[in-house]
Protein backbone atom coordinates (compact mmCIF):
# COMPACT_ATOMS: atom_id res chain seq x y z
CA UNK A 1 0.00 0.00 0.00
CA UNK A 2 2.89 1.98 0.51
CA UNK A 3 3.92 2.01 -3.04
CA UNK A 4 0.39 2.95 -4.08
CA UNK A 5 0.52 6.12 -1.92
CA UNK A 6 3.36 7.35 -4.43
CA UNK A 7 1.43 7.43 -7.21
CA UNK A 8 -2.04 9.40 -8.88
CA UNK A 9 -3.67 6.26 -9.59
CA UNK A 10 -4.39 6.83 -5.67
CA UNK A 11 -6.62 9.74 -5.86
CA UNK A 12 -8.85 7.34 -7.99
CA UNK A 13 -9.09 4.78 -5.41
CA UNK A 14 -11.35 4.29 -2.18
CA UNK A 15 -9.10 2.38 -0.12
CA UNK A 16 -11.16 0.63 2.74
CA UNK A 17 -8.45 -1.41 5.61
CA UNK A 18 -10.60 -4.33 7.35
CA UNK A 19 -8.96 -6.51 9.35
CA UNK A 20 -11.48 -8.23 11.01
CA UNK A 21 -13.60 -11.13 9.40
CA UNK A 22 -16.47 -10.46 10.43
CA UNK A 23 -16.57 -6.23 9.74
CA UNK A 24 -14.61 -7.54 6.06
CA UNK A 25 -18.00 -9.55 5.30
CA UNK A 26 -20.66 -6.62 6.31
CA UNK A 27 -18.59 -4.37 4.52
CA UNK A 28 -18.10 -6.00 0.97
CA UNK A 29 -22.23 -6.11 1.09
CA UNK A 30 -22.01 -2.16 1.70
CA UNK A 31 -19.24 -1.74 -0.96
CA UNK A 32 -20.79 -4.03 -3.62
CA UNK A 33 -23.87 -1.40 -3.54
CA UNK A 34 -21.70 1.38 -3.52
CA UNK A 35 -19.60 1.13 -6.10
CA UNK A 36 -19.57 -0.84 -9.73
CA UNK A 37 -15.99 -2.70 -9.24
CA UNK A 38 -15.35 -4.10 -5.65
CA UNK A 39 -11.65 -5.54 -5.46
CA UNK A 40 -10.52 -7.62 -2.19
CA UNK A 41 -6.72 -7.47 -2.00
CA UNK A 42 -4.67 -10.17 0.57
CA UNK A 43 -1.17 -10.57 1.03
CA UNK A 44 -0.05 -13.77 3.20
CA UNK A 45 2.64 -16.36 3.80
CA UNK A 46 2.30 -19.61 3.92
CA UNK A 47 1.74 -19.77 7.69
CA UNK A 48 -1.71 -17.91 7.26
CA UNK A 49 -2.85 -20.50 4.44
CA UNK A 50 -5.39 -21.87 6.63
CA UNK A 51 -7.03 -18.66 7.94
CA UNK A 52 -6.87 -17.32 4.37
CA UNK A 53 -8.79 -20.39 2.56
CA UNK A 54 -11.31 -20.13 4.93
CA UNK A 55 -12.25 -16.02 4.73
CA UNK A 56 -11.87 -16.94 0.73
CA UNK A 57 -14.14 -19.96 1.25
CA UNK A 58 -16.72 -17.53 3.02
CA UNK A 59 -16.27 -14.64 0.77
CA UNK A 60 -17.28 -16.70 -2.30
CA UNK A 61 -19.94 -18.80 -0.63
CA UNK A 62 -21.63 -15.13 0.33
CA UNK A 63 -20.78 -13.01 -2.67
CA UNK A 64 -19.54 -15.23 -5.33
CA UNK A 65 -18.15 -13.53 -8.58
CA UNK A 66 -19.45 -10.03 -7.73
CA UNK A 67 -16.22 -9.54 -6.06
CA UNK A 68 -12.78 -10.01 -7.41
CA UNK A 69 -10.32 -11.27 -5.53
CA UNK A 70 -6.22 -10.84 -5.52
CA UNK A 71 -3.75 -12.55 -3.61
CA UNK A 72 0.29 -11.60 -3.56
CA UNK A 73 3.03 -11.67 -1.37
CA UNK A 74 5.25 -14.98 0.05
CA UNK A 75 3.24 -17.96 0.02
CA UNK A 76 0.95 -16.59 -3.73
CA UNK A 77 4.24 -15.85 -5.31
CA UNK A 78 5.77 -19.63 -4.52
CA UNK A 79 2.27 -21.66 -5.54
CA UNK A 80 0.74 -18.99 -7.69
CA UNK A 81 -1.98 -22.14 -8.92
CA UNK A 82 -2.73 -23.21 -5.40
CA UNK A 83 -3.68 -19.96 -4.32
CA UNK A 84 -6.01 -19.41 -7.45
CA UNK A 85 -7.74 -22.87 -6.52
CA UNK A 86 -8.87 -21.51 -3.58
CA UNK A 87 -10.55 -18.49 -5.10
CA UNK A 88 -8.49 -16.21 -5.77
CA UNK A 89 -9.10 -13.88 -9.65
CA UNK A 90 -5.42 -13.07 -9.98
CA UNK A 91 -2.44 -13.95 -8.00
CA UNK A 92 0.84 -11.22 -8.04
CA UNK A 93 3.46 -12.98 -8.12
CA UNK A 94 7.24 -11.84 -7.26
CA UNK A 95 7.90 -8.18 -5.67
CA UNK A 96 4.46 -6.03 -5.85
CA UNK A 97 5.29 -2.28 -5.97
CA UNK A 98 5.23 -1.60 -9.33
CA UNK A 99 3.47 -4.84 -10.39
CA UNK A 100 0.16 -3.53 -8.01
CA UNK A 101 0.37 -0.22 -9.59
CA UNK A 102 -0.26 -1.51 -13.10
CA UNK A 103 -2.36 -4.24 -12.35
CA UNK A 104 -4.80 -1.61 -10.65
CA UNK A 105 -4.32 0.76 -13.27
CA UNK A 106 -5.40 -1.99 -15.87
CA UNK A 107 -8.76 -2.81 -13.33
CA UNK A 108 -9.71 0.59 -12.92
CA UNK A 109 -9.75 1.84 -16.92
CA UNK A 110 -10.88 -2.10 -17.65
CA UNK A 111 -7.73 -2.61 -19.99
CA UNK A 112 -6.03 -5.88 -21.15
CA UNK A 113 -3.91 -7.50 -18.57
CA UNK A 114 -3.03 -10.79 -20.62
CA UNK A 115 0.26 -8.73 -21.13
CA UNK A 116 1.48 -8.51 -17.31
CA UNK A 117 3.85 -11.16 -16.98
CA UNK A 118 3.78 -11.51 -13.52
CA UNK A 119 0.07 -12.45 -13.00
CA UNK A 120 -1.33 -15.62 -12.59
CA UNK A 121 -4.86 -16.27 -13.88
CA UNK A 122 -7.46 -18.65 -15.34
CA UNK A 123 -8.98 -17.09 -18.59
CA UNK A 124 -12.45 -17.02 -19.66
CA UNK A 125 -11.69 -21.13 -21.10
CA UNK A 126 -10.38 -21.98 -17.35
CA UNK A 127 -6.75 -22.33 -18.69
CA UNK A 128 -4.22 -21.81 -16.29
CA UNK A 129 -1.91 -18.60 -17.67
CA UNK A 130 1.28 -17.76 -15.44
CA UNK A 131 4.41 -16.63 -17.39
CA UNK A 132 7.38 -18.30 -16.11
CA UNK A 133 9.81 -15.49 -17.13
CA UNK A 134 11.48 -13.06 -14.39
CA UNK A 135 11.05 -9.42 -15.70
CA UNK A 136 12.93 -6.34 -14.66
CA UNK A 137 9.92 -5.35 -13.00
CA UNK A 138 11.27 -8.18 -10.46
CA UNK A 139 14.18 -6.26 -9.05
CA UNK A 140 13.01 -3.10 -7.51
CA UNK A 141 15.10 -0.32 -5.00
CA UNK A 142 13.21 -0.79 -1.82
CA UNK A 143 14.49 3.08 -1.10
CA UNK A 144 12.16 4.55 -3.95
CA UNK A 145 9.32 3.54 -1.79
CA UNK A 146 8.15 4.15 1.90
CA UNK A 147 8.60 1.51 4.24
CA UNK A 148 4.83 1.72 5.38
CA UNK A 149 2.13 3.39 4.20
CA UNK A 150 2.11 6.78 5.16
CA UNK A 151 -1.64 8.21 4.47
CA UNK A 152 -2.84 4.98 6.13
CA UNK A 153 -0.17 4.69 8.62
CA UNK A 154 -2.23 2.46 11.52
CA UNK A 155 -2.61 -0.44 8.88
CA UNK A 156 0.41 -2.32 7.80
CA UNK A 157 3.59 -4.17 8.90
CA UNK A 158 7.12 -1.66 8.81
CA UNK A 159 9.37 -3.47 6.21
CA UNK A 160 12.82 -2.76 6.59
CA UNK A 161 14.47 -6.17 4.53
CA UNK A 162 13.14 -8.98 2.19
CA UNK A 163 13.85 -12.34 2.11
CA UNK A 164 16.33 -13.86 4.37
CA UNK A 165 18.31 -11.88 6.71
CA UNK A 166 21.07 -14.05 6.64
CA UNK A 167 22.16 -13.68 2.90
CA UNK A 168 20.35 -16.87 1.81
CA UNK A 169 20.33 -17.54 -1.97
CA UNK A 170 16.88 -18.76 -3.18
Amino acid sequence: MGALETTELLSELDIFYIREEKKLIKQIKDLIFTYSKVILIISFFTSQLWQMKSLIRRVRRIYGKQILICAGGPHPSGRPKDTLDMGIDFVIKGEGEKKFIKFMESMINDKDFSDLSYLAYYNRQRKYICKKEIDNEDYINLDDYPPFPLINARFGAIEITRGCPFQCYF
